[in-house]
């Protein structure tokens, strides 16, 4: 089961190969943002077989802005 602050590897779509955070996880959907293409106020909402979790989970204030989640993303892929 996915969580809130939960780092994803999209495997399908327009992200494909993208990271992004987990903002809510449904039983078969997960709304995920990046911070850049996919903000807070319009998350990605995408089927839970084409996403791959990671061990990496955001604190609550990481989540707080598009500007912290950005700069989690890139501290986490690089």
């Amino acid at each position: 089961m996915f969580q809130r602050g939960q780092i994803v590897l999209a495997k399908a779509g327009k992200e494909k190969g993208c990271f992004m955070v987990v903002l809510k996880a449904e039983e078969r959907y997960v709304l995920l943002a990046d911070g850049n293409h996919r903000s807070l106020l319009s998350p990605k909402l995408k089927n839970t077989v084409h996403v791959q979790k990671t061990n990496r989970v955001l604190k609550e204030e990481q989540l707080a802005t598009d500007k912290k989640i950005r700069a989690a993303l890139k501290e986490y892929a690089d």
